[in-house]
């Protein structure tokens, strides 16, 4: 038999090396998922917490279901708000004109009663429904229709609606057809398996992809991608004890919902994704991971060419400035503006975008913090910490300090056993 040759130990050792390697990089994308994992359940747990359940209760404890009413007829709509004002089960939570724009508001609210004409401008009653019986999650539709409408009608129970109302519309007739939506929408909730909410880890990390593309920052948006997957598959894998496993498709879309959402609320027109509702519509996890990566790198290049890059260099010059002699007491914006060549409406403005806050707050933080740092020290006064702080009047320093603080120099000098 033959022998083989013995390993050498430097052979020996590179090859547990290179096992080592691999099992740490097996071990480092587990414990990835791990956190994402532990990230869902804290989120969900404040998001509950907080909020409440996504799911409003009742006054007899039963579950009160959303309904949006779509009609260009502004007394339609009062009426059908006016019928259901009183009723534990259901709440009107949006109104639209027309099928345009109560297709938006669907996907973006996901109601769960659309109580809606056939005829009507820009998108019609028919139109709208034949695009809700694309959506994964359908919400119920009543059609509210006239006398001579019938034909209509007829086309819509092709498309799988229950029930209808004739105009004008008869009370004791709607009390009756939304009695039988609610019980659709009981046992509609029976058979399914509970939905994990995600949300909040969504809200939570949408709000993370908002700040890597407001900060031009490609590389965050691919760890943070990278973080996403990895969570999707450890789910569908191994848990669905909490419920149904969660949809690429359907998180990629809540997460550019949400990230829209920051990037307005921080001024940036940008913040629009048209491609979410694709993304959403996606049949496969690698369609819907390309369109919203695609998406959010869009926007980042948006917002990217629509930036004034000299005008960011002198910002980001005085921002240098500001740094360094942030303790100046004769520091103003006025002479960063002049130095930049800007208005100061315009530098103030711009200052902003590029620092999330203003002037007047970035300074204040900065010298708050080396005056907290300074009242450390128990060989200087206050009135020297204020000073080289940047403060010559030291009741306007103690004001400011409690302000920012919400404790008084004295106070906190106490609290740290410094006389």
């Amino acid at each position: 038999m033959e022998r083989r040759p013995p390993v050498r130990r430097g052979e020996r050792a590179r090859h547990r090396s290179r096992r080592d390697a691999g099992t740490r990089r097996s071990m480092g994308r587990r414990r990835r998922a791990d956190v994402y994992g532990r990230a869902v359940r804290y989120a969900a747990a404040a998001h509950l917490a907080v909020r409440g359940l996504t799911r409003m209760r009742g006054r007899e404890g039963a579950d009160t279901y959303t309904v949006l009413a779509v009609d260009d007829e502004l007394m339609i709509k009062r009426t059908v708000r006016k019928l259901l004002e009183n009723s534990a089960a259901f709440r009107v939570t949006g109104e639209a004109e027309d099928g345009e724009e109560a297709l938006a508001f669907i996907e973006r609210e996901r109601p769960d009663v659309v109580i809606t004409d056939i005829t009507m401008p820009v998108m019609d009653g028919l139109e709208l429904i034949g695009r809700l019986q694309r959506l994964k999650e359908k919400p119920e539709i009543v059609i509210l229709s006239g006398y001579d409408d019938f034909p209509y009608i007829q086309e819509a129970i092709r498309h799988g609606v229950a029930d209808y109302l004739l105009k004008p519309i008869k009370p004791e007739d709607f009390r009756a057809t939304m009695e039988r939506v609610a019980e659709r929408l009981r046992e509609k909730a029976k058979t399914e398996a509970p939905r994990f909410d995600w949300l909040p880890l969504c809200e939570a990390t949408g709000k993370r992809l908002a700040d890597s593309v407001w900060l031009l920052r490609p590389e965050e948006i691919d760890a943070t991608w990278e973080d996403v997957r990895l969570w999707i598959e450890e789910r569908s894998i191994s848990d669905t004890r909490v419920g149904r496993a969660p949809q690429a498709n359907e998180v990629c879309a809540d997460l550019l919902h949400f990230a829209a959402s920051e990037l307005r609320r921080r001024g940036g027109t940008e913040g629009a994704f048209p491609s979410l509702p694709d993304v959403r519509a996606a049949n496969d996890d690698e369609t819907a991971f390309r369109l919203a990566k695609e998406s959010l790198l869009e926007a980042m290049e948006r917002i990217r060419q629509s930036r004034n890059w000299v005008n960011h260099r002198h910002i980001r010059s005085s921002i240098e400035r500001v740094n360094a002699s942030f303790a100046d007491p004769t520091l103003s914006m006025q002479q960063l503006a002049d130095a930049a060549s800007m208005s100061p409406a315009y530098f103030s403005r711009s200052f902003k975008a590029e620092t999330g806050v203003t002037f007047v707050q970035y300074v204040t933080r900065l010298r708050m913090e080396r005056a907290k740092e300074l009242l450390t020290d128990p060989t200087k006064s206050m009135n020297d910490a204020a000073r080289a702080a940047g403060y010559v009047d030291y009741p306007h320093f103690t004001k400011a300090f409690k302000k920012y603080f919400g404790i008084k120099p004295s106070d906190y000098r106490k609290r740290l056993g410094i006389s």
